[in-house]
């Protein structure tokens, strides 16, 4: 039987809406533009669960640094949310900007950067900002409890990375370290584990090895 394979490019439906929607609003992930297809048997199989294939989605690579690179993964539509990377890891070649996955059913895929450790601290961001943890609002903030997606993020660190947090003022709020994570969550407290008051902030990340990135950020609470 010869089994015939439609594969809709950028497809849409309430449900890749909503998983994009979520996609954006996780810190931790980005979506490569122009990934998403739908992979659909046109002429069926007796078991649809028992077709075997891969699956190359070509990306583009402009603007994109290394590590953001080698963090793509494929993930497939389930349900209204883009589940669970597929792939543990991309090694494109110099030329190929493909990623790949080996199937065993067919879905919606499309390819996302997860949080990467970056070369150096050009891409630094925190959000959000601000960060209004008490409107009942999710995209301005929620107090930081441990989960993802609480208190403030920062992205775009390297391995080593410390962030100093300061008052205006020059007054030193709190000071954390990471290693080998590319990302940290800021509970907005002090070195005390006292909330920070509503204000403006400075905050600095530096390197091991060199590297500065600053900015400001403001807490309403």
């Amino acid at each position: 039987m010869t089994t015939e394979i439609t594969i809709i490019v950028g497809p849409t439906s309430a449900e890749i809406t909503a998983a994009d929607a979520a996609l954006n609003a996780d810190a931790r992930y980005e979506g490569v533009p122009n990934t998403t297809y739908e992979l659909k048997l046109t002429r069926p199989v007796p078991d649809a669960n028992q077709v075997t294939m891969v699956l190359n989605i070509r990306y583009n690579d402009a603007g994109m640094a290394a590590s953001e690179e080698s963090s793509i993964r494929i993930f497939r539509l389930t349900g209204s949310s883009w589940g669970s990377a597929l792939t543990d890891s991309n090694t494109p070649g110099a030329d190929s900007n493909i990623a790949q996955v080996y199937l065993g059913s067919l879905s919606v895929f499309r390819c996302i950067i997860m949080d990467p450790v970056s070369g150096d601290l050009s891409r630094v961001r925190a959000f959000p900002n601000p960060f209004i943890p008490y409107d009942g609002d999710a995209n301005t903030g929620t107090a930081y409890n441990g989960a993802a997606n609480t208190g403030i993020t920062f992205l775009g660190l390297t391995s080593i990375a410390n962030l100093k947090i300061f008052t205006l003022d020059g007054v030193l709020v709190d000071e954390e370290n990471f290693f080998g994570v590319g990302s940290c969550q800021w509970d907005a407290k002090n070195s005390q584990g006292q909330e920070c008051a509503s204000g403006m902030y400075f905050y600095l990340v530096t390197a091991e090895g060199g590297g500065i990135a600053k900015g400001m950020i403001c807490i309403i609470r």
